[in-house]
C-alpha cells in the first residue's frame, strides 16, 4: 500500500497550473506582495490599512489576504486616466476564475473591509463575458461596511454590483453611484445577494436584461433592509426600484426612482416570491405587463405594511400592498397604524428605523439621515462581545456589525413594547445568551419574525430562553427565536404563543441547513402549513436532542378533505373546495425533507388536516433516529402518532404512545403502551444511546427519571459531558483522547476546533447513526487513527454525516470500519462533502445503497486531498474505491481494495461530474453492471495525469480507466487492468463521446460487442488524439479509436514524443524497459 506520506509529497511537488487546486487559486495572481501596507496586521481589531490605490488593488494581487481586514484612511480614485490605474476586466477584489469550469471554487472575501466612512471614485470594470463584476466579485462571510462607491461604470454578465457582484456576507452602511449594467442580477449595491444588505443607499443608473434592481438585482435567499433607491432601472423582466427579483425578505426600506421594463415590473420589486416588510415606493413606472405599483408580480410571496404612490407611480394596481395619495403617503399615520418603528417612540419598537422629515414629505430611513444610534459596550470580539443588557441595547444591534460577537449581560424585559417586524433583522455573528432571558418579546407583522429574522450560516446563537413570547405573522417563517435559521442554536428555550401562515415553529420557524441541538419549546404554535412545536420546516438541517411541550394547532377540516391536496372536498362532485386547511403539522416538526430529527421528543397536543404527526407531521428522505411522542393527535388525513405521511424515510428505535395519542398507526415507527413507553428496557433493547453505558454510543443522549416516566434527554436534565482539554478555538483546540471524549462532540458542537490527542478504539460500540451527525469547524487527527467503528444506519452514514461548507477534516486515519447504510451517502469517514478532507485514509467494509464511497460517500462540493482509501465497497448505485459521486474535486488521490455495484461502480470514483480529478491512481478490482471503470465509472469531468491497474468485470460500458467518458475531458492517462464485459467494453474507456489525449493502456480485453484494446466505442474519432494501445498484451487489434503499436513500440520514448506529449512535466520513461510513466509516481526503472 502507497503511504500517505508518500502520497502528501508528491502532491506538493506537484505544479501543473490548472489542475491542482492550490494552482487554480494561487495562480490567477501573483503571491508576491510588492505593495506593502501603510500599517496595520490584518486582524479584526488591527485591520490592514490602506491609502493608495496601489494597496488597495494588491488586495486583489494575493489570495491568501482575502480572509484579512482592512481599513480605508483616505479616499482613493481609481480613474483608469490617472497614472498607474486601469481599466479592470474582472473584480478589483476577489474576482471570478478566469477559467469557468471553476467556478465552484469561488475564490471569496470572506475578511472584513471597513470604508471608515471615505470613497473610492472612478472605478471602472469592463467584464461583459464574465461573472461577479463589481468592486468586490465573490464576498461569502466576509463583511463590507461604512463605504462609498461614487461615479462607478460596472458592466458585467452576471452578477454585478456597484460594491458587489455576488453577496454571501454581508454590505453594511454602504451607497453607490454610477452605473451598472449586467445581462443578469444587476443592481446598484449588490448584483446577488444571499447573505445581508444593510442601511445602504444608491443613486446609480442600473441596466440589463433580467433580475435588475436598484439596490439588488436578485435577493434570492438574502435579507435587504433599511434600505433606499433612487436609482434609474431599466430592463426586460424583473426590473425593480429596490430588487429586480426577492426570494428573501426585504424590510424597512424604499425606492423612489424610476423604473423601466417589460415584465414583472415593480416600484419596488418586479417578483416577488418570499416576504416584504414595512416598505414603500414612489417610484415613476413603466412596464407592459405584470406592472404594479409596489409589486409587479407575486408568486406564493407576502406583502405586509408596506404602500405605493398611486399618483407618483402612475399605477393604480400592484400584486401585493396598499395604494394611497400622495398626501396618506406622507401621513406619519399611516405607518404608525401599520406599526414601523420610528423614532422616539419605542413602543413599536427600539431600533429607531424611520423618521418623518421635519419639513414634510415621505418617511425616510433615520441612520441614512444622520441618526446616531447608541454604541454599545465592548469591541464585538469574542474575547470583548458588545454587551446588552437593555431593549435600548437590543435594538442598537440594527446597527451594529451584524458579524461580531454579542453577549447578554443581563436578562431584558420588552414589556410594553410591540414590534412589526424582527427585533434583529439578520445575524452572521455569535449571540451568548449567557444563561439570560428576554421575555415578553411581542411581534405583530409579516414575515421572518422572531427575535432573530433570519441568522447566517457562520452564526452561532447558544444559552438563550425567549419566554412568554407573543408572535403573530400574516406570512411565511415565524419563530419564537429565529424567523429563518441555518445557524447553529444550542441550549436555547422558548415559551408563549406563535402564530402564523406557513413555516412556523416555537423556536425557529424555518431551518435550512441550520443546526439546531438541546433545545426546548413549550410554545403554543398555531399556523396553517409546515407547523411545529420546535421547528416548523425542517429542510436540509439537523435538529438533535430537543424536545417539545407545546400545543400544536392547524385548522382542522370538520368534513372530508381531499387526499392530495388536503382541501375540503365539495359535497356532490368530489372534488377540492376554495377554503383551504393546515397541513403539515408535527408536534416538533412540521415537515422534514432530507435532514436529521434524532434524540428528540414531543408531549403536546397536534392537531391539524393533513400529514398530522405526533413528533413530525411529514417526512420525506430523513434520518428519524431514536426518538419518541406522548401527545393527543388529531387530524383528518395522513395522521400518525409519530409520523403523519412521507416516503422514503430511514425510521429507527422510534416509538410513540399508542394511548395517549389515540392512534394506532403511524407511517413509520413503533406504537406502545404507555407502561411500555416509561419502561427503560424498550430503549436499551432499540439501541438507543443511555446515560451511563457504552455499547449503543458514547452520546450519552438519555434517562430515565427515578419512579419512572417517558425518557428525558440528559442535556436538558442536568447532564454534565467529560471535560475536554482546549477551548474550541483554532488556536487552541478541544482534545479527543477517547470514546466518551469522542461522544462528547454531540454536547460541545459542530463548529468548534477539535485535534486527536490519540488513537481511538471504539470496537464493541454499535451505532445507528453517525457519530457527528454534521460538522462546520474542523478536525485534526494529527495523525492518530480511529479504528473498529461499527455503524448499521440510513442516509448520511460515517464518522461525519454531513461535512458543511468551509468544515475541515485532515490527517486522520480511520481503519477497520464497518459501515452500512441502508439508503445513501454512504462512506467510511464522510457521507456527505461540502469541505475540505485532507491527509486522510479509510479502511474496512462500506456498503450503501447509492453514493457510497471508500472514504467519503459523496462529494458535492468539497476538496478531497491527498487521500486514500483500501477498503470493500459495495452498492447499487454511484459507487468507488474513494468517493461515491465527485461533483468537485478529488486531487492526489488513491484507493486500493474491491469494489462492486450495479451501475456507475469505479475504482477511484463511481461518478464523476463537471470538475477535477487529477494525480490520482486506483488498483482496486471492480465488478458491477454498467459504467463500470478502473478509476471511474461514467466521468463527466476533467480527469488528468491518472491511472488505474485493478481488473475491471462489468457488463455494459466497461473500461479499464473509465467506462463511460460523457464529457469534458480525459488527458495524460493510462491503465493496464484486464478488462472483460458484455458491450461498449475498451482498454482505457469503454464507450466515449468527449476528448481524449495522450492516454495508452495495455490490459488484456475481452466482450462480445464494440470491443476494443483502447476504445470500445467512440463517437468522435478527430477527439481522439496521441493514445496507443498494446495489440499483444490487449489481444485485441482492433480500437474505436487510437492508434495500436506492439510492445516494443509502446516501450520507446519516440513513439509518444512524435505524437505530442509531454516528457519535461508530466511523462517520464525507462527506455525500451517500460511504458510511460506518470512523473509524479517516482517509480524505479526495471532491471535490464
Amino acid at each position: 500500500m502507497r503511504s500517505l506520506e508518500g502520497t502528501n509529497m508528491r502532491l506538493f511537488k506537484r505544479s501543473t497550473a490548472g489542475f491542482v487546486v492550490a494552482a487554480l487559486l494561487i495562480g490567477m495572481h501573483s503571491q508576491v506582495r510588492a505593495v506593502p501596507f501603510a500599517g496595520g496586521m490584518g486582524e479584526r481589531t488591527d485591520p490592514y490599512q490602506i491609502a493608495t490605490p496601489e494597496q488597495l488593488m494588491s488586495i486583489g494581487s494575493d489570495p491568501n489576504l482575502l480572509d484579512k481586514h482592512f481599513i480605508l484612511l483616505n479616499d482613493i480614485d481609481l480613474d483608469p486616466n490617472l497614472p498607474g490605474r486601469r481599466i479592470f476586466d474582472r473584480a478589483v477584489i476577489a474576482p471570478r476564475p478566469d477559467d469557468s469550469g471553476t467556478w465552484y471554487l469561488k475564490p471569496a472575501f470572506s475578511g472584513g473591509f471597513d470604508g471608515n466612512g471615505y470613497a473610492i471614485r472612478n472605478l471602472v470594470v469592463q467584464s461583459p463575458g464574465h461573472s461577479w463584476a463589481g468592486l468586490f466579485g465573490y464576498v461569502s462571510g466576509g463583511v463590507v461596511k461604512n463605504l462609498r462607491v461614487e461615479r462607478c461604470r460596472i458592466t458585467g454578465d452576471i452578477f454585478s454590483g456597484g460594491v458587489v457582484g455576488s453577496n454571501a456576507g454581508a454590505i453594511v452602511a454602504c451607497s453607490s453611484s454610477g452605473s451598472v449594467n449586467s445581462r443578469y442580477d444587476a443592481g446598484g449595491i449588490a448584483g446577488h445577494n444571499d447573505g445581508l444588505v444593510a442601511n445602504c443607499r444608491t443613486s446609480a443608473t442600473v441596466s440589463g436584461h433580467y433580475s435588475v434592481g436598484g439596490l439588488v438585482g436578485s435577493n434570492y435567499d438574502g435579507t435587504t433592509v433599511n434600505c433606499h433607491s433612487m436609482c434609474t432601472v431599466t430592463g426586460d423582466e424583473r426590473v425593480g426600484g429596490a430588487a429586480g427579483l426577492n426570494r428573501g425578505h426585504i424590510a424597512n426600506s424604499y425606492s423612489n426612482g424610476i423604473v423601466t421594463g417589460q415584465m414583472y415590473v415593480g416600484g419596488l420589486v418586479g417578483e416577488n416570491w418570499r416576504s416584504i416588510d414595512n416598505c414603500y415606493s414612489s417610484s415613476g413606472i413603466g412596464g407592459t405587463k405584470y406592472v404594479g405599483g409596489l409589486v409587479g408580480y407575486t408568486d406564493y410571496g407576502y406583502v405586509a405594511g408596506s404602500f405605493w404612490d398611486v399618483q407618483t407611480s402612475g399605477q393604480p394596481m400592484s400584486d401585493g400592498g396598499t395604494g394611497l395619495s400622495t398626501a396618506e403617503m406622507q401621513d406619519i399615520q399611516t405607518y404608525r397604524d401599520a406599526g414601523w418603528d420610528f423614532v422616539d417612540r419605542q413602543g413599536d419598537g427600539t431600533s429607531e428605523i424611520w423618521r418623518m422629515p421635519e419639513a414634510g414629505g415621505y418617511p425616510t430611513i433615520a441612520f441614512l439621515d444622520g441618526y446616531e444610534p447608541p454604541r454599545l459596550q465592548g469591541r464585538g470580539t469574542p474575547d470583548d462581545p458588545y454587551l446588552i443588557g437593555s431593549p435600548t441595547d437590543l435594538g442598537g444591534m440594527y446597527y451594529h456589525d451584524p458579524q461580531a460577537c454579542y453577549r447578554l449581560r443581563a436578562s431584558i424585559d420588552l414589556s410594553g413594547i410591540c414590534w412589526s417586524t424582527a427585533v434583529i433583522p439578520w445575524c452572521g455573528g455569535v449571540f451568548e445568551g449567557n444563561g439570560q432571558t428576554i421575555s415578553h418579546l411581542m411581534i405583530k407583522g409579516g414575515g421572518y419574525l422572531g427575535l432573530f429574522g433570519q441568522t447566517a450560516f457562520s452564526a452561532q446563537i447558544m444559552d438563550l430562553g425567549v419566554v412568554d413570547v407573543n408572535i403573530a405573522g400574516s406570512e411565511v417563517s415565524i419563530g419564537g427565536l429565529a424567523g429563518y435559521n441555518t445557524a447553529v442554536v444550542t441550549h436555547c428555550y422558548s415559551s408563549g404563543t406563535i402564530e402564523g401562515q406557513t413555516a412556523v415553529g416555537g423556536l425557529v420557524g424555518t431551518n435550512e441547513h441550520g443546526f439546531v441541538a438541546h433545545c426546548q419549546n413549550s410554545c403554543s404554535v398555531e399556523g396553517k402549513q409546515y407547523v411545529g412545536g420546535l421547528a416548523g420546516l425542517n429542510s436540509y438541517g439537523h435538529v438533535i436532542g430537543c424536545s417539545s411541550s407545546g400545543a400544536v394547532h392547524g385548522p382542522i377540516s370538520s368534513g372530508p378533505v381531499h387526499l392530495r391536496t388536503g382541501l375540503l372536498v365539495q359535497a356532490g362532485d368530489g372534488a377540492p373546495a376554495a377554503a383551504t386547511f393546515s397541513s403539515s403539522v408535527g408536534g416538533l416538526v412540521g415537515c422534514s425533507n432530507e435532514s436529521d430529527v434524532i434524540n428528540c421528543c414531543s408531549i403536546g397536543e397536534v392537531t391539524g388536516a393533513s400529514s398530522v404527526g405526533g413528533l413530525v407531521g411529514r417526512s420525506d428522505r430523513d434520518s428519524v433516529i431514536d426518538c419518541y411522542s406522548a401527545g393527543a393527535v388529531q387530524g383528518n388525513v395522513w395522521v400518525g402518532g409519530l409520523i403523519g405521511g412521507g416516503d422514503n424515510n430511514h425510521v429507527a428505535g422510534c416509538f410513540w404512545d399508542t394511548q395517549t395519542s389515540g392512534q394506532a398507526a403511524s407511517a413509520a415507527g413503533t406504537g406502545l403502551t404507555t407502561a411500555e413507553m416509561k419502561d427503560a428496557q424498550t430503549y436499551l433493547n432499540a439501541g438507543w444511546d443511555w446515560a451511563g453505558e457504552t455499547e449503543n454510543g458514547t452520546w450519552q443522549a438519555w434517562q430515565m427519571k427515578e419512579g419512572g416516566d417517558y425518557p428525558v434527554l440528559a442535556a436538558l436534565n442536568g447532564y454534565t459531558p467529560p471535560s475536554l482539554q482546549g477551548s474550541g478555538t483554532s488556536d487552541d483546540p478541544y482534545v479527543i483522547e477517547d470514546t466518551l471524549e469522542l461522544g462528547a462532540m454531540y454536547h460541545y458542537g459542530p463548529d468548534a476546533h477539535y485535534r486527536l490527542g490519540a488513537s481511538i478504539d471504539l470496537s464493541g460500540i454499535d451505532w445507528d447513526r453517525a457519530i457527528i451527525p454534521s460538522f462546520r469547524g474542523t478536525f485534526d487527527g494529527h495523525g492518530e487513527t480511529i479504528s473498529g467503528l461499527t455503524i448499521s444506519g440510513g442516509w448520511y452514514v460515517g464518522l461525519i454525516g454531513q461535512l458543511e461548507s468551509g468544515a475541515r477534516v485532515e490527517n486522520l486515519r480511520i481503519v477497520d470500519v464497518n459501515v452500512v447504510g441502508s439508503k445513501d451517502y454512504v462512506g467510511a469517514l464522510v457521507g456527505y462533502d461540502d469541505g475540505d478532507v485532507t491527509g486522510c485514509f479509510g479502511s474496512g467494509t462500506i456498503s450503501g445503497r447509492s453514493n457510497v464511497g471508500g472514504l467519503v460517500g459523496y462529494n458535492n462540493h468539497g476538496h478531497v486531498t491527498a487521500c486514500g482509501a483500501d477498503s470493500v465497497v459495495s452498492g447499487v448505485s454511484r459507487v468507488g474505491g474513494l468517493v461515491g459521486t465527485n461533483v468537485a474535486a478529488v486531487t492526489g488521490c488513491y484507493s486500493a481494495g474491491a469494489v462492486s455495484g450495479g451501475e456507475r461502480v469505479g475504482g477511484l470514483i463511481g461518478y464523476s461530474s463537471y470538475y477535477y480529478v487529477t494525480d490520482c491512481y486506483s488498483t482496486s478490482s471492480v465488478r458491477g453492471g454498467s459504467y463500470v471503470g478502473g478509476l471511474v465509472g461514467l466521468n463527466e469531468a476533467h480527469l488528468t495525469e491518472c491511472y488505474g491497474t485493478g481488473d475491471v468485470d462489468g457488463d455494459s460500458y466497461v473500461g479499464g480507466l473509465v467506462g463511460h467518458h460523457y464529457s469534458y475531458y480525459v488527458a495524460d492517462c493510462y491503465s493496464s487492468g484486464k478488462v472483460r464485459g458484455g458491450m461498449f467494453v475498451g482498454g482505457l474507456i469503454g464507450r466515449n463521446e468527449a476528448y481524449v489525449a495522450n492516454c495508452y493502456s495495455t490490459g488484456l480485453v475481452s466482450g462480445r460487442s464494440y470491443v476494443g484494446g483502447l476504445l470500445g466505442r467512440d463517437s468522435h474519432s478527430d477527439w481522439v488524439t496521441g493514445c496507443f494501445w498494446n495489440t499483444l498484451t490487449s489481444g485485441s487489434a482492433a480500437s474505436d479509436g487510437g492508434m495500436g503499436l506492439t510492445t516494443p513500440a509502446m516501450q520507446r520514448s519516440s513513439t509518444f514524443v512524435n505524437a505530442g506529449w509531454d516528457f519535461a512535466g508530466i511523462w517520464t520513461i525507462c527506455e525500451d524497459r517500460d511504458y510511460p510513466r506518470l512523473k509524479w509516481e517516482h517509480r524505479d526503472c526495471p532491471p535490464n
